[in-house]
């Protein structure tokens, strides 16, 4: 009985280890530019970088800003100023540096593949970097993940582990 109640507990706490993962942040694929932002409409010059990007065969270009919080579209991108890219073996992309004519609303550049089932983007606005974003942005982000789970299993499971030898050390002293 005390064999099948130890498999028991280990076979349980090997599962929740199994099982727990790690949190993550975003499941797709990111586009960051460096400046983030302009003075004022007109041609200016960036840095782009990406992560997370699977497919070979990517292309950096400037998309319209859609109305509201819908993400660009082929429609609203310019298909005729393509910059070829591809991601390492990580999924990153290197730093590209690209030039582009921004309009009064902003701009939003994409990194995509043809179908764009690979895609991210990222928004250039027209201003000052907003103060609360700079504040944010600074920020130290906090730790996620799952280790208090794993703690708790590992607790469990020895505590458990414990019972079971008391348990058993009062058995043989009654006999």
């Amino acid at each position: 009985m005390r064999t099948k109640l130890l498999m028991i507990v280990t076979v349980v706490a090997m599962m929740g280890l199994v099982f727990s993962a790690p949190a993550s942040a975003q499941d797709g694929p990111t586009v960051t530019s460096d400046p983030t932002y302009v003075d004022a409409p007109g041609e200016a010059t960036f840095i782009i970088t990406g992560e997370g990007f699977s497919d070979p065969g990517l292309f950096i270009l400037a998309c319209d800003i859609p109305e509201g919080d819908a993400t660009p579209t082929v429609d609203t991108c310019d298909v005729t100023n393509l910059v070829p890219t591809s991601p390492d073996s990580d999924g990153n992309i290197a730093e590209t540096e690209v030039t582009y004519d921004i309009p009064e609303g902003g701009l939003a550049i994409a990194i995509s593949n043809v179908d764009a089932s690979d895609a991210g983007f990222t928004i250039i606005t027209i201003g000052e970097e907003d103060a609360a974003e700079v504040e944010a942005a600074e920020e130290e982000l906090p730790e996620t993940g799952s280790e208090s789970t794993q703690l708790a299993i590992i607790g469990l499971t020895i505590a458990a582990g414990g019972a079971m030898v008391v348990a058993g050390s009062r058995r043989l002293g009654n006999i």
